[in-house]
């Protein structure tokens, strides 16, 4: 059978360069070695992933009642019993599976464009843009790289479907999008972005299209069981999430407000992508606790500049048609986290990049190629400016990444970049009130940390009040410690929270005898968990 545009085998070239990616993205992002655990989400994982894998950890796993879907639950326990709580395997293991994700990106793209020079490009930015550190250098997010496997994979199984309609293929494409979903329900958007790959570079529907390509019906009517995987993945996702008290109500934030942020997160994340100066492990919603989240100028002009690229991207999508697929890969794949339905409260994250980020490559990588193909010297310009972005991607992530290596400097980073930020006051000020380390702790600037927080959010936090007692306690000052430890503990139980309102109880009896409190957990060089766990 014919071989469908844009469909090349790969040759030596292409095998080689997908071993030096894989190499330098390993040298770049070589001092996670050295990082211990965060006290942000990884102590979670590790508590129930610490018996390693057996029969009722997989068991458990596979009920899928847990925000982490069942495969990424199976990776970490595989990881804990393979390295125990070793932090360094735990990182290089993350690690690894990045770029092994970045080399299978540039050879599949290469064997579906035919162009290896762009198609490098488009995985080295995924490699090593500075966006995608988070997913990287923080444990808990193995699931957005062990997704993102999937992902590839799966391009590359729809690849071969579409130039031999192998049923084996095809079984391929549905296994990947699986095992993609048990791994991070985002992958619900895998669908769209087959269809838009479909328009280039397969050139199956659109501009560039045979006569023998299939019609727009038969493309949507092949990805049915695709579409309908990712529709069981949603429900799934938005009952756990819900159970968990996870998703915000329209009384909470309103539509209108959801999708402003929404407008701004995306002009956000393209001026990141050209200019990463205040990458931060946590962006608040200040909307979650009824402040402005935004002005009504940077939402008009991120609506206009998206508007503009739309409209640009539109007019040109019969000369540059990967302008317009990167441009809509962008948007589409980002949909599920571009905060529509409130999880959390954040108002975006960097790990939501680390597909999207494709898009944007492709749109940036073939716009150049376009623009300089012909030309005498365009060969040698497309090299250089290649390099050089890719050089600087480098530069950012290896100066980025240090703020990654514990709990402490992860949230002082955040608290740089966002003063408002209510929760990393929060958590710097326990660590500062809290740890056993003399070197760590900073009674004064604990309190003003903890006012703050508790200021923010209105007094309507218990954690936050008996974090401010602790940082009373640490500057000496236990009456208001008292005082503030009652405070929690009166919502406490106005909440019904018995567990939490027990421990308040026990920690107002230390407090009245002037002891102050302490506390191991993300303190630097404790053990990641409780020994109790």
């Amino acid at each position: 059978m014919q071989t469908s545009p844009g469909i090349r085998r790969l040759d030596r070239r292409a095998w080689l360069g997908g071993l030096l990616l894989f190499g330098v993205t390993l040298l770049v992002y070589a001092p996670v070695r050295d990082f211990a655990f965060v006290d942000f989400d990884d102590t979670f994982v590790l508590e129930h992933a610490s018996g390693g894998l057996s029969a009722e950890g997989l068991a458990w796993a596979l009920e899928g009642r847990d925000v982490f879907p069942p495969l990424t639950w199976l990776a970490h326990m595989l990881d804990v019993e393979l390295f125990g709580l070793s932090a360094p395997a735990h990182h290089l293991s993350n690690l690894l599976l990045h770029a092994l994700n970045a080399s299978l990106l540039f050879l599949v793209l290469a064997g579906m464009t035919g162009r290896r020079g762009p198609s490098l490009f488009v995985a080295g930015l995924f490699a090593l843009h500075p966006l995608n550190v988070e997913s990287v250098a923080w444990v808990s997010e193995k699931k957005n790289l062990l997704s993102g496997l999937f992902w590839i994979l799966g391009m590359g199984a729809y690849t071969r479907w579409a130039r031999t309609r192998s049923r084996s293929a095809y079984v391929g494409v549905v296994a990947c999008l699986t095992l993609g979903l048990a791994s991070k329900p985002a992958l619900v958007t895998f669908p769209f972005a087959l269809l838009l790959l479909d328009l280039w570079p397969l050139r199956r529907w659109g501009p560039g299209a045979d006569a023998a390509a299939p019609s727009g019906r038969s493309l949507i009517l092949e990805k049915l069981p695709l579409f309908a995987l990712s529709a069981l993945a949603s429900l799934w996702t938005l009952r756990v999430q819900a159970d968990a008290g996870a998703v915000a109500s329209a009384a909470q934030l309103p539509l209108a407000g959801r999708l402003g942020n929404a407008v701004v997160s995306y002009g956000l994340y393209l001026r990141r992508l050209f200019w990463p100066d205040d990458l931060a492990p946590f962006y608040a919603n200040l909307a979650v606790i009824d402040l402005p989240a935004g002005s009504p100028q940077a939402l008009g002009l991120a609506a206009l500049v998206l508007v503009v690229l739309v409209v640009a991207a539109v007019i040109a999508l019969r000369r540059l048609p990967a302008g317009f697929v990167g441009l809509a890969w962008f948007l589409g794949v980002m949909v599920p986290t571009i905060g529509l339905v409130q999880v959390g409260d954040q108002a975006l994250a960097d790990r939501y990049m680390y597909l999207p980020i494709i898009g944007c490559g492709l749109a940036l990588a073939w716009a150049a190629d376009a623009l300089l193909a012909g030309r005498v010297w365009g060969n040698r310009a497309a090299l250089v400016l290649g390099i050089t972005t890719l050089a600087l991607c480098a530069w950012a992530t290896r100066a980025y990444l240090p703020h990654w290596r514990g709990t402490l400097p992860l949230w002082e980073r955040s608290l740089a970049t966002q003063p408002d930020h209510w929760i990393a006051a929060n958590n710097v000020a326990w660590l500062l009130a809290t740890c056993p380390g003399a070197e760590v702790r900073d009674g004064d600037r604990a309190v003003a940390l903890a006012e703050r927080a508790v200021r923010l959010t209105r007094r309507g936090n218990p954690t936050y009040l008996d974090t401010l007692a602790a940082a009373y306690a640490e500057s000496g000052r236990f009456d208001a410690a008292m005082a503030a430890q009652a405070e929690a503990l009166r919502l406490a139980e106005r909440h019904g929270a018995a567990p939490q309102a027990a421990a308040f109880r026990a920690t107002l009896r230390q407090l009245g005898r002037h002891e102050p409190i302490r506390s191991r957990q993300g303190c630097p060089g404790e053990p990641p968990i409780p020994e109790s766990s």
